[in-house]
C-alpha cells in the first residue's frame, strides 16, 4: 500500500515540474512538451500536482480540453484514493 502512495507522490511531484518547465518554455519559445504528455500524466495519477501547475503557471488554463480532461481524472482519482483510504 505504501508504494502506491510514492507512486502517486513521485507522479504529482513530476506533473506540477512538468507544468513549470513547460510554461519556461513556452516563454522563451523553445522546444516543449506534447499537450499529450502532459495529459497522461495526470491521467495516470498526477492530477493534483498537474492542476497546481496548471493554475499556479497559468499554464494551459485558456485551453477547454484541459479543463474538461483534469475534470474528469480528479473526479476518477479522487474516487480511488477514497476507495484506497477506506479500503473498500
Amino acid at each position: 500500500m505504501k508504494y502506491i502512495y510514492w507512486y502517486l507522490i513521485i507522479l504529482n511531484v513530476w506533473g506540477f515540474f512538468l507544468y513549470a518547465y513547460d510554461k519556461a518554455q513556452a516563454i522563451r519559445h523553445k522546444k516543449r512538451k506534447r499537450e499529450q504528455t502532459l495529459l497522461l500524466v495526470a491521467m495516470f495519477g498526477g492530477i493534483y500536482g498537474c492542476i497546481l501547475g496548471m493554475y499556479g503557471f497559468h499554464h494551459k488554463t485558456l485551453k477547454w480540453k484541459f479543463h474538461l480532461c483534469h475534470l474528469i481524472f480528479l473526479i476518477v482519482w479522487c474516487y480511488v484514493l477514497i476507495r484506497l483510504i477506506l479500503n473498500v
